[in-house]
């Protein structure tokens, strides 16, 4: 077990500065894209089912520029996991149009029961049944693309899916992709 002894705490200044430090690494390594790419580029919709851009967020981007621009590692992971899963684009212009996507993540069978799976394990009960279906659509993208992140690991997913997904099960309000709430100790 991990003792702290009180005089070892940091001071409120020494927290603040390790929480952004942890923040400017986790905002790195959430990156997809080489630095060299304008994230205007990025999020600039090629396959005609993103969301107009002033409906964005800052970072999102469209599901071609996994195609078409330069990648980091986390990029290439889910380029590469597309394309394993995908073998190829097969003539689509959008990775929600693929079967892939169509058939075997964005159903209601497929995410209700990747929700109840979820509820299941982490004892949260499901309170609002579209959230849910959301955000096991969105853990079963990134099980089937990348495999299992870890705990507290997220994603930012294309815009064209995260648009796909919310037209299906639709809220008046949403959260947007926002990094994890787990601080490494």
């Amino acid at each position: 077990s991990l003792q702290i002894q009180m005089d070892e705490l940091p001071s409120m200044e020494g927290a603040i500065a390790a929480l952004n430090s942890m923040r400017i690494r986790e905002e790195r390594e959430q990156r997809f894209f080489s630095s060299s790419v304008d994230p205007e580029e990025a999020g600039r919709c090629q396959c005609d089912c993103c969301p107009p851009r002033d409906r964005q967020e800052t970072g999102d981007y469209c599901c071609a520029s996994l195609f078409s621009l330069p990648l980091l590692s986390k990029g290439r992971d889910m380029r590469d996991g597309l394309l394993a899963k995908m073998e190829g684009l097969n003539g689509h212009s959008c990775i929600t149009k693929h079967p892939l996507i169509t058939e075997c993540i964005l159903t209601d069978a497929v995410v209700l029961a990747s929700a109840e799976v979820f509820s299941m394990l982490t004892g949260e009960t499901i309170a609002d049944e579209n959230k849910s279906l959301r955000y096991g659509a969105y853990r079963l993208f990134i099980a089937k693309t990348m495999g299992t992140q870890g705990k507290g690991q997220t994603v930012r997913l294309p815009a064209c899916f995260v648009e796909a997904v919310r037209q299906l099960w639709p809220s008046p309000t949403y959260t947007g992709f926002s990094c994890s709430e787990v601080v490494d100790v």
